[in-house]
């Protein structure tokens, strides 16, 4: 038996986070010459679950995320900051947060 999907239906869209953060990973994987499962032996993942996080279907946490970018040597910076101008602020007198570097051993 052979079961079709609707590639409509479980395509991720361009402005889902999880797709976005996958094509930074892939571009970045591609641009080191890394396979995936080179990358998913250095995450102690399967090559599978790297595949899927670059097409956006997995979530990475962030232990993963510094796992990857180690692997390739890339520094990883998260940044907050409000949506839009006049927007009610989480931190009130912070208008932008940067968290940058390698995982705490």
């Amino acid at each position: 038996m052979q079961i079709q999907v609707d590639p409509e239906l479980t395509a991720p869209q361009a402005g889902d986070r999880n797709y976005g953060l996958g094509r930074v990973m892939r571009d970045l994987r591609k641009g080191a010459g890394a396979t995936h499962a080179e990358v998913a032996a250095a995450m102690d993942l399967g090559r599978t679950s790297v595949c899927n996080m670059e097409r956006g279907v997995q979530a990475i946490t962030v232990e993963k995320l510094y796992q990857f970018a180690d692997h390739l040597d890339v520094e990883v910076t998260i940044s907050f900051k409000p949506k839009k101008r006049g927007a009610k602020k989480a931190m009130p007198g912070i208008t932008d947060v940067v968290l940058s570097g390698a995982p705490r051993a």
